[in-house]
């Protein structure tokens, strides 16, 4: 009998600990959706290039996805800036970890200049690896 009292725990525990994960999983999703409503949001592969951007970036920037995904970072900015070390190096930093947060110029479609508050953010994987990079941008009212 107590063979089948053990099981039943472990069962229980089981349970318990599932739906521990939906919750958990469940508002991680909560969050997104409500930085997503409210941020505009882009993400980049570690290649430099457009996986995906949410509604408020591609408004901010003119664009639709279709136009961007897949597209090099480097389209947003001046070229100056792209040909430069201080462009590669950001970059390199991006990948090996290191979060930038920062005022930018960026060009949107049309040309347009805009200057953006901006965080990047390195997303690692379970092993500490950045398999991506999300950045969130926000008009800024003066340059730099």
């Amino acid at each position: 009998m107590s063979f089948f009292s053990h099981e039943k725990q472990n069962d229980t525990a089981t349970q318990e600990f599932i739906a521990g994960l939906e919750r958990r999983n469940h508002e991680l999703g909560a969050i997104y959706n409500a930085i997503d409503r409210s941020m505009a949001i882009i993400e980049f592969d570690t290649d430099c290039k457009v996986i995906t951007a949410n509604e408020n970036f591609l408004k901010l920037m003119g664009y639709t996805l279709e136009e961007i995904k897949g597209k090099h970072h480097s389209m947003f900015c001046d070229q100056k800036l792209v040909s430069s070390p201080l462009y590669k190096q950001g970059w390199d930093q991006l990948r090996s970890g290191q979060f930038k947060q920062g005022k930018f110029k960026r060009i949107a479609k049309g040309g347009k200049e805009l200057y953006l508050e901006a965080t990047y953010n390195p997303v690692l994987d379970n092993q500490g690896k950045v398999i991506k990079i999300v950045k969130s941008p926000q008009t800024s009212p003066s340059a730099f």
